[in-house]
């Protein structure tokens, strides 16, 4: 942040006069030069903060992990620019930019990720509320060649056709002079999306993963990914468990391997993916939330995490906070939450997690 240095210099002397008839007990007294420094904010309107991340395809990055094994893969889960798995699923050139909600419309001009997917956005505007949220522009692709360390036996990962414009739902409050570590999802047209796209479909209303994107044929649509609970960066998925909405059309997804014939034709997305449809839960904690626009527009969604399984060696159920947030049309809003034990978590090992170079509110 930009501040302006004021230097303040008081000089003053007292002089007393002195004579023969003089008070032998009154001397010159004098005050020495002080010079105090004081801040001033002369140009608040001008702070901005240095706001930086990875943008990456959380379709792609669970990809890699369940064709390496899933559970069984001897690679973890975890968002690092160490980790393959990560590295296959960063979104190079994406377009990332951070969406003010008060005016609707980015506040900054959009930033190219680099070849590992990191990006840095300059110059946001200094604020501690409300908060930015990160918004993928669309564009980017994954990695043509693959990282060092990926196991040779993983199979390629289906290219999207195009990356619809995503915001993920993570409060950036740029209270600070840098944010790091913020992430800019990216959600493409050939995995939840389409697998949603094709149930509706096949259920009686003709649809495709760019309607969904559309805002005369949907208010807004939210994708949840909920993971388990564990190291910060740990995107490890939460099987059973699902969303309440109050308002909205909700689907739970689940992933079988791409080509499965144990699935109706025509219902699997090119990812694997596919609504579970009576299913109460997802198996894999991945849910979506539609807000067709037949129906009247709600000002605002409460979403309620839901697990209903009793684990004391896992500590579930597992439990989040209810959510609230309004509904945007022409984006996709996904929201990536890693939910926490029913039972207190001992200290983490490897500090505190919510410093404020998180910026989180």
């Amino acid at each position: 942040m930009n501040r302006s240095l004021r230097l303040v210099s008081v000089l003053s002397a007292l002089a007393v006069g002195a004579g023969c008839e003089s008070n032998p007990s009154t001397g010159s007294v004098g005050t020495p030069i002080v010079n105090t420094p004081e801040f001033q904010d002369t140009d608040l309107g001008t702070l901005t903060t240095r706001v930086s991340g990875f943008a990456w395809d959380p379709e792609a990055f669970f990809f890699s992990w369940i064709t390496n094994g899933g559970p069984a893969s001897p690679i973890t889960p975890i968002i690092s620019e160490i980790n393959p798995l990560f590295l296959r699923s960063v979104t190079q050139n994406a377009q990332v930019t951070m969406l003010d909600p008060v005016l609707g419309k980015p506040a900054v001009p959009p930033v190219a990720a680099a070849a590992n997917g990191f990006w840095v956005s300059p110059t946001v505007p200094s604020r501690a509320s409300p908060p930015f949220f990160s918004l993928n522009a669309g564009g980017g692709s994954l990695p043509t060649t693959q990282p060092p360390g990926t196991p040779a036996t993983l199979p390629p990962i289906p290219p999207v056709g195009r990356y619809l414009p995503t915001v993920t739902l993570r409060p950036i409050a740029t209270a600070h002079s840098m944010c790091v570590l913020q992430e800019s999802l990216a959600i493409g047209d050939n995995g939840i999306l389409d697998a949603v796209a094709r149930y509706l479909t096949a259920t009686g209303t003709p649809t495709t993963a760019l309607d969904f994107v559309d805002p005369t044929k949907f208010h807004g649509v939210n994708v949840f990914w909920l993971f388990q609970p564990g190291f910060p960066m740990l995107r490890a998925p939460a099987p059973g468990t699902t969303i309440e909405a109050t308002s909205g059309q909700v689907f739970n997804v689940a992933w079988q391997p791409p080509g499965s014939t144990s699935i109706p034709p025509g219902l699997q997305s090119p990812r694997g993916f596919v609504v579970q449809a009576g299913s109460p839960t997802s198996g894999l904690g991945i849910i979506v939330v539609t807000q067709p626009a037949s129906g009247p527009r709600a000002p605002g969604v409460r979403f309620t995490v839901v697990d209903n399984t009793t684990d004391a060696a896992n500590r579930r159920p597992w439990k989040f906070d209810p959510i609230n947030a309004p509904i945007v049309p022409g984006v996709i809003t996904f929201a990536g939450l890693q939910i926490r034990p029913s039972t207190f978590e001992p200290p983490n090992p490897y500090g505190p997690v919510n410093g404020a170079h998180l910026c989180l509110p």
